[in-house]
């Protein structure tokens, strides 16, 4: 839930939001449908606090970006769901696909549409469907990614969980040399990504 009445992180003027909300939430969908009484993904649903997946994402985004920087990306059978969790006064740009072509496609069609317009761009991409507990915390570890960046044009940064348990739903990022810093720990190079590892590893 988005806390509203912390001071928001300094602003990540130079960069352009895109918040990806095409997934179908498949592991959820028995309970959305219990709950909904239709096939809505979880991104769309108020499961926790009053809100959407989506709207808290919308909400903590545009305390650092502007909406008029921020685009969403799904897909046209998400086109109901979605209209009716866009506030009218701060509307994001909206890209529609025409059925989920899962994350690569549904982070490079919004990657490319901001660069012909902004060549310049720092993009930082939100996931829909995530909780964040601590939006203040981790807006300004995002505004401390984007400063990086703009130190580092051309790096792409991505940010990771520190993990608390093993977990079979999860793969993880493996560490590097370290390149960098921010008050939140180093900034590493990838070493590799390990795949989701089995109850035996």
């Amino acid at each position: 839930m988005t806390d509203e009445s912390a001071p928001p992180p300094d602003s990540a003027s130079t960069a352009w939001a895109v918040v990806l909300a095409g997934g179908e939430g498949i592991r959820l969908r028995p309970l959305t449908r219990q709950v909904f009484g239709d096939e809505r993904p979880k991104q769309y649903a108020p499961l926790i606090g009053g809100e959407s997946l989506l709207r808290q994402t919308l909400g903590r985004t545009q305390r650092l970006i502007p909406a008029e920087r921020t685009v969403v990306v799904s897909q046209e059978p998400h086109a109901p769901w979605l209209a009716a969790e866009l506030d009218a006064a701060r509307r994001p740009k909206v890209l529609l696909q025409p059925e989920n072509l899962d994350t690569a496609a549904g982070v490079l069609l919004p990657v490319y549409w901001v660069n012909s317009r902004d060549a310049a761009a720092i993009v930082v991409v939100f996931p829909s469907d995530h909780f964040v507990r601590e939006d203040t915390v981790f807006l300004a570890h995002v505004a401390e990614v984007v400063a990086f960046v703009e130190r580092n044009p051309g790096w792409i940064v991505l940010l990771g969980a520190r993990a608390t348990e093993p977990d079979t739903e999860y793969g993880w990022i493996e560490g590097g040399d370290v390149v960098g810093s921010t008050t939140g720990g180093p900034v590493t190079r990838v070493a590799r990504f390990r795949e989701k590892p089995t109850p035996r590893a």
